[in-house]
């Protein structure tokens, strides 16, 4: 077997890897002769992966000792109730079978033709909304985003995020963390099951994430805002970069958040937190009332890339693009 193929394989489970420690099968690889499969709690993730035999094996130590082994091929075999590999004929190394009480989980079999084809953009707008989700457990149905009527919507109660889909899609949740991971792998297909929403790349990897009970809240009034209209200039996006070095999370919300202040003497971007801060002032045409307002770094910076003029209202500010709107909540 090449190393490179059992890393690249154990790079996709590791989401699930880490999920949690409900099930039995928590923290434990499990091959079975087609695929290499991991069970989180919340999100399992299943590689097509050919190997001579079936076997459950713990994780970490072997991830671990595939990335030290000084060779780019080796043998695995099944001895009974270990598990060996054997490289250059000068490293013969064994892993413990991982005995289970109970019977493994099963993924539901998909043919090709019942998965529907997720919209162009569907990864893109995963990534753009994550940003907005709840990160707090007393948030509920706010820490995922909803994906309904050909949009994705997220919120915090701090701020708003809507993303126009480029086609069609199924209504589903997506919890925050499943949302970011399942963005980098850019899937492509989804099929909604009873239990479980399933989706795949173009690798044939599958993920399966549980379906998360609740409805979501109408979101729609919150993008009314009326008022003054400002540039944004294309000077801050350096602003915003060094004052994200500094941010780390010793204030509110993300761990980039910075701080914007605005007035007719401009915009002040303030960047803060253990290790030092930094604030700089950029010139911009504004009259209306002294606001301000924290956000992540990096989601204004993708914001910006998409319009660089904004709205400022009654207690918030409004961004608009071709494909998005997003609310920010003015402290």
């Amino acid at each position: 077997m090449k190393k490179q193929e059992i890393l690249d394989a154990i790079n996709k489970l590791k989401p699930a890897l880490s999920d949690g420690g409900i099930l039995e099968t928590a923290g434990l690889i499990i091959l079975d002769g087609e695929r290499m499969i991991a069970y989180g709690d919340e999100l399992s993730v299943c590689v097509p992966f050919p190997s001579p035999f079936f076997a459950v094996l713990p994780w970490k130590e072997f991830d671990a000792f595939i990335r030290k082994v000084g060779t780019e091929e080796f043998d695995l075999a099944l001895d009974g109730d270990k598990v060996t590999l054997n490289a250059k004929k000068t490293t013969k190394a064994w892993f413990n079978v991982v005995l289970l009480s109970g019977d493994l989980p099963t993924f539901e079999e998909v043919p090709e033709a019942d998965r529907i084809v997720l919209p162009e953009n569907f990864n893109e707008g995963l990534s753009f909304c994550t940003f907005s989700a709840g990160s707090d457990a007393s948030l509920g149905i706010l820490q995922a985003l909803s994906v309904s009527e050909g949009k994705i919507v997220s919120s915090d109660r701090q701020r708003i995020t809507e993303f126009v889909l480029s086609g069609p899609c199924p209504d589903i949740l997506i919890s925050r963390g499943v949302s970011d991971f399942l963005s980098k792998c850019g899937v492509i297909s989804i099929f909604c099951g009873e239990t479980s929403d399933y989706y795949w790349d173009k690798d044939r990897t599958m993920f399966s994430q549980r379906k998360i009970a609740g409805e979501y809240p109408e979101t729609s009034e919150f993008f009314d805002v009326q008022g003054e209209e400002i540039d944004i200039p294309l000077e801050i996006d350096g602003a915003l970069e060094r004052a994200g070095i500094f941010a780390d999370g010793a204030g509110v919300g993300s761990k980039d958040y910075v701080h914007l202040s605005v007035s007719r003497a401009g915009i002040c971007v303030t960047g803060q937190g253990t290790k030092g801060g930094v604030e700089e002032r950029i010139f911009t045409r504004y009259g209306g009332k002294p606001l301000e307002i924290e956000i992540s770094a990096q989601h204004l910076l993708q914001i910006l890339k998409r319009t660089q003029k904004a709205v400022v209202g009654e207690g918030a500010i409004l961004f608009v693009g071709d494909d998005f709107r997003h609310v920010v909540a003015l402290i």
